[in-house]
């Protein structure tokens, strides 16, 4: 009697509430030339599993990104990606707006759609942006396209892994591109969901890019907005860390156009007044006092996030502990987070507060055998009111 499996439809996305460091590999690394080998990258997801920003506030007005390893933009520092940049940027201009990010490398066009069915519909976004993933490049070139039985591709799992790409261009099967496009249209259409889809975007000029991206161009009549990222970006490596996926000058240059596109879009009634503020440590006894600074000196009194980069010079991994005083400046009993800062790495992270007063002061504290050997090279706190 054969065992029964059962099977899914795969959804493609993070875990939910997960803090999780990304290390991009020695092979991948020699294929790239603007990742340093000493970057990690840290990630947290909310409990959609869409990867959070770095600034901690709430907003009712809401826009989805959605895309492959484009949008994703795990190799940049969590404060620099493109759905961070551009939250930062309303809250610059006074106004909330919250950004999430729904971008998951690997994804093909179908996931995306299956993602937007089963998660993004019942959240009601104001606006949901979606950025045609280059993997459909290679889905799309088995004979069934999005429908293949590959481990990698295949929409149903787990697959039988029968199934080899057939097809040397996606061109036998583009319908399948615009056949996902209409879906999408006409689900956003039912929910009163604003709908922009964005071009490929590629540091290449293949032939496949102008066809995948021509079937977007060509079909806005179906209901939905263009925005054409390939045509806007230029083509080099000022932008791009490797052919498909973006640098932080790239992410910020993204974001600047998403910002200026929702902007023009939503009536953005939630007015606020932000303040990021450096805040720069005085280094003590490290291993009993470390580096502390108090906010009331810089006038801050409703600190919602913080985010710092931090830097381990040793030979082992360190965990540092992030303190927070009460109001009276006092240590004991304190609340505290812990990350661990791998040995040779620099690592950028940011923290949600919660219950921040005046008089709190910060604190870091790692073991005697690290305290040589952690430096800080930027802190920066944000107020959200």
């Amino acid at each position: 009697m054969t065992d029964f499996i059962k099977r899914s439809i795969r959804l493609k996305e993070f875990q939910v509430s997960i803090e999780k460091q990304h290390f991009p590999s020695a092979n991948y690394l020699k294929k790239v030339s603007q990742i340093e080998d000493d970057q990690a990258f840290f990630q947290r997801t909310d409990k959609y599993g869409f990867t959070k920003n770095h600034i901690n506030f709430s907003s009712s007005e809401k826009v989805l990104i959605i895309g492959d390893s484009f949008i994703e933009n795990i190799f940049v520092d969590e404060s620099k990606r493109i759905t961070s940049r551009i939250e930062e940027l309303f809250l610059i201009d006074g106004k909330k707006v919250q950004v999430l990010n729904a971008g998951v490398s690997g994804a093909t066009g179908l996931n995306l759609l299956n993602c937007i069915l089963n998660k993004v519909l019942s959240l009601k976004p104001d606006i949901v942006m979606f950025t045609q993933p280059s993997c459909d490049f290679s889905a799309l070139l088995y004979e069934n396209g999005y429908f293949n039985d590959s481990s990698f591709f295949s929409n149903v799992i787990p697959s039988n892994d029968t199934e080899k790409q057939k097809y040397e261009t996606i061109e036998n099967n583009l319908e399948q591109i615009l056949l996902v496009i209409e879906l999408i249209t006409k689900a956003c259409h039912i929910y009163n969901i604003k709908l922009c889809f964005s071009t490929c975007c590629s540091n290449s000029s293949k032939r496949q890019l102008k066809m995948m991206n021509d079937i977007i161009k060509n079909n806005h009549h179906l209901g939905y907005d263009v925005i054409d990222l390939d045509n806007l970006i230029p083509k080099n490596e000022t932008y791009f860390y490797d052919k498909q996926h973006l640098n932080e000058k790239g992410s910020g240059y993204i974001a600047n156009i998403y910002f200026d596109y929702i902007k023009d879009k939503l009536p953005l009634n939630e007015n606020c007044t932000f303040n990021k503020e450096s805040i720069s440590f005085q280094k003590l006894n490290f291993y009993t006092s470390v580096l502390e600074s108090s906010m009331s000196s810089m006038g801050l009194s409703n600190i919602s996030s913080v985010s710092f980069k931090l830097k381990n010079s040793g030979d082992s991994d360190a965990v540092v502990e992030l303190l927070f005083s009460d109001n009276h400046g006092n240590f004991a009993n304190c609340s505290k987070k812990e990350f661990l800062i791998k040995a040779g790495y620099n690592l950028e992270l940011s923290y949600a507060i919660d219950h921040i007063q005046e008089k709190t002061k910060f604190r870091f504290v790692t073991d005697s055998k690290s305290m040589d050997c952690i430096s800080i090279l930027y802190f920066f706190a944000y107020s959200v009111s």
